[in-house]
């Protein structure tokens, strides 16, 4: 179970890199005061986080894979709800990079900046 959060976030990201949610809603997607501005919008931060999805879920897979055998002989289930909580720490803090990029490309309206 320690390796279905990265893998869901890992393939979540894979899949917004090339085929964001195709309208704004409220139920599903990254959804921010900024990047449910317009389409434009929601479009970028869903590929920009896609980017960051993809690669930091596959970086936590791999870092919580090698963490599970390192502490295999360990209190299982201890360890494991430490490192789901570090994984769901690390992808709220995806939000970071993805407003920064959302706050670089678009002013406070949503239009691009040229």
């Amino acid at each position: 179970m320690v390796l279905l959060t990265p893998a869901v976030v890992a393939l979540t990201g894979c899949i917004w890199r090339k085929h964001p949610p195709a309208s704004i809603n409220l139920a599903y997607g990254y959804r921010t005061k900024r990047s449910m501005m317009n389409k434009e919008t929601w479009t970028y931060a869903h590929k920009c986080c896609g980017n960051v999805w993809c690669r930091g879920g596959i970086i936590l897979l791999l870092l919580s894979a090698a963490a599970m055998v390192l502490l295999k002989n360990r209190d299982y289930e201890t360890a494991s709800m430490y490192i789901v909580s570090f994984q769901l720490v690390a992808v709220c803090l995806s939000i970071v990079p993805v407003e920064s990029s959302l706050k670089k490309h678009f002013d406070e309206y949503g239009r691009r900046i040229r």
